[in-house]
């Protein structure tokens, strides 16, 4: 499930990448005193994604899109966004934005196989003895990120890894099949994220990628609200499904 937040800069709000933190506790926010109160503190995957904050033509608004496979973590959004709307409560995002609108985003118009195009970074660190294809000891980190002149069955391998554990601890249900038909590597970025007072840059790269036909609808949807990749909840591997038009 997924929702669309409409707002309206008060400070002539210039578009950045260095968000991620702040949107983070954004969210994080409106699960204060609820059944997801704990979530920011739980070891394992949080199960939420968010968009860029993103500016459409000949428009003077911003939108960002928050997605879960959990319905009940949206809907606790949904409705704690709400009295930001009525009471003309504001926000801050590295800009100060009033909310003027948020929408459920319907589901009814997916196909499948779904094809999805990334609108955020995907995430992915190889493990350094995949990489070498043995252990290496002398290696200053446990791991890499992959970039574009890595081979791309690491990246593949590792991001259907990483949806059969998410798949596994959120559904309880294993993946078997090959998840993805077709990839199409579109473009490196490099961006920083704050933690502990540090920044700190972060290697990824964005995709369109469509599923194999025999992927269940349930997997297929729940990859779309969860994300790609790591660090979903800072907003990287965020995803749209490319809707063609039905004659």
């Amino acid at each position: 499930m997924r929702i669309l937040i409409t707002m309206k800069s008060l400070q002539n709000y210039e578009v950045n990448f260095e968000y991620h933190r702040k949107v983070q506790g954004f969210v994080y926010s409106f699960l204060k005193n609820s059944k997801y109160d704990k979530l920011h503190d739980e070891q394992g995957y949080k199960f939420f994604c968010f968009s860029n904050i993103f500016k459409t033509k000949n428009s003077d608004y911003f939108h960002l899109m928050v997605s879960s496979p959990d319905k009940g973590l949206i809907e606790q959004v949904y409705e704690r966004i709400m009295p930001f709307i009525n009471e003309h409560i504001l926000i801050s995002l590295g800009s100060l934005f009033k909310i003027v609108k948020v929408i459920k985003i319907p589901e009814k118009n997916l196909q499948y196989p779904l094809e999805l195009i990334t609108e955020s970074p995907i995430i992915t660190r190889i493990p350094i003895e995949k990489y070498y294809g043995k252990t290496n000891n002398t290696a200053p980190y446990k791991s890499v990120f992959w970039r574009c002149d890595h081979p791309v069955d690491l990246f593949i391998d590792n991001i259907e890894s990483n949806i059969e554990k998410k798949y596994l601890e959120f559904a309880g249900k294993s993946v078997n099949k090959q998840v993805f038909e077709r990839y199409e590597f579109k473009k490196q970025v490099s961006t920083k994220i704050e933690q502990k007072g540090a920044k700190f840059t972060i290697i990824g790269t964005l995709w369109k990628l469509k599923f194999s036909p025999d992927v269940p609808h349930a997997l297929q949807k729940f990859v779309l609200d969860c994300g790609l990749g790591e660090r979903n909840s800072l907003g990287f591997g965020f995803v749209n499904p490319i809707i063609k038009d039905i004659p």
